[in-house]
């Protein structure tokens, strides 16, 4: 896998007109910051109502903190498939970072809803690599087909793929 730092305003330079480009649902960088706002909201709560731990202003504080770089990642984080390379962008406060995975390297292809990705209409896409290596793509649209799409490009040799629907409750079956 090759690694590539680039700034924020740049994306992937060349992209050919035949790839697939994938971004993450609109509302992933809300999903992914929601346990941290629930365990704010209930510290707030019991501020309220028991002791003060926490003003609203510093609540609010927090939030933002949690929210606005998870946004910012969102913004900056795209998956695009070619004929010979699955190009893995991830969005960073400082940047992004794209890594190059060449199809001929991928050995199977996993889908998987987590918890509330059914009813959010988002699931992951975990993909396996030749040296037992895991990239997940999260917070994939349910609409999307790029599981089917990179399935399709596999090697005849790798093609023990499959839909993981059994665990769905898991912890290891939840998306980041």
């Amino acid at each position: 896998m090759t690694n590539q730092n680039k700034s924020e305003d740049q994306e992937l330079q060349s992209t050919p007109e035949e790839a697939i480009v994938i971004k993450q649902v609109q509302w992933a960088w809300v999903y992914s910051s929601m346990p941290w706002i629930g365990i704010l909201f209930v510290l707030l709560l019991i501020s309220n109502y028991l002791m003060p731990l926490l003003d609203e202003f510093t609540a609010l504080f927090i939030a933002l903190v949690i929210m606005i770089p998870r946004y910012i990642s969102w913004r900056r984080t795209q998956f695009t498939l070619t004929d010979e390379i699955l190009f893995f962008q991830r969005g960073g406060l400082t940047g992004s970072q794209i890594f190059e995975i060449p199809i001929s390297r991928l050995r199977s292809v996993r889908t998987r809803y987590g918890f509330f990705g059914r009813s959010l209409n988002y699931k992951a896409v975990d993909i396996m690599l030749d040296d037992n290596a895991i990239a997940s793509m999260t917070y994939i649209s349910v609409g999307s087909d790029l599981d089917e799409k990179i399935r399709a490009k596999i090697p005849a040799s790798g093609e023990t793929t499959g839909t993981s629907e059994d665990n769905v409750d898991s912890p290891h079956n939840r998306p980041e």
